[in-house]
């Protein structure tokens, strides 16, 4: 029998295709592959050496169970069932499974509503798809799993609101870009968070000056340096230095 190709084995060069040719009355002809140009080749390589290293991100699937759907752990394509446990638990950054388990319920409840799920939360896309995004911050302790959780969930409602702002109705067209505004002031604050808890300021800039040459004539100060605050002087429109 023989083996199946996975996305690894494909063939770079042959991976693009010329869509479907359909004669009228006739079955569809598949053309014969078209070679990858220099840059697609590049492109697909890139990927797919990234995929095959990526951390895998749990997933749900919906499951039918006394005449309802469900969401259960797809467990099914994994040699070991406690393997998704482990990746649950590497996705959100904590090992103790009520921790996790919690988050993910938190985490369900927030991108459910938004994506529109229905009452018994049965679609598992949005839930897979917020797992995939946390995975993808990689959260490295508890602190920035439950950090994580909160800049999908926040990310997720700002998208939300910019969607329902797309109405003929200004007041709710204002109401809905005002509310996403502050989300996603929400989700930069977020942002700034995370970076400084791992060590990092993108927003900061700092000037270290190491060596100061003062010629004759000049002057020069050592230390830090604030501009002078002013006054009013004796109740007039004037200032002077403090």
């Amino acid at each position: 029998m023989a083996a199946k190709k996975t996305k690894e084995s494909m063939p770079v060069k042959h991976a693009r295709r010329k869509l479907p040719k359909r004669a009228p009355g006739k079955a569809i002809v598949v053309s014969e592959p078209v070679p990858l140009s220099e840059s697609e080749t590049k492109v697909m390589t890139t990927w797919l050496q990234l995929h095959s290293t990526a951390a895998k991100p749990p997933a749900f699937r919906a499951e039918a169970r006394n005449g309802k759907s469900t969401l259960v752990p797809h467990k099914e394509h994994l040699p070991d069932d406690l393997l998704w446990d482990a990746q649950l638990s590497q996705a959100l950054g904590t090992v103790h499974p009520e921790a996790y388990l919690q988050l993910l319920h938190e985490l369900h409840k927030v991108v459910g509503k938004v994506d529109g799920m229905s009452a018994d939360g049965t679609s598992p896309t949005a839930l897979n798809a917020a797992l995939a995004q946390i995975a993808g911050i990689a959260p490295r302790d508890p602190l920035e799993g439950m950090l994580a959780v909160q800049m999908v969930g926040v990310h997720a409602a700002a998208m939300e609101h910019l969607s329902r702002s797309l109405t003929n109705d200004t007041d709710t067209a204002s109401q809905c870009v005002a509310r996403a505004s502050r989300l996603l002031r929400i989700f930069s604050v977020q942002m700034d968070t995370l970076n400084r808890h791992r060590g990092k300021a993108p927003s900061e800039q700092r000037v270290v000056v190491e060596h100061v040459n003062v010629h004759d004539g000049g002057q020069a100060i050592v230390g830090n340096v604030t501009a002078p605050l002013k006054r009013q002087a004796g109740g007039g429109g004037e200032t002077e230095n403090v």
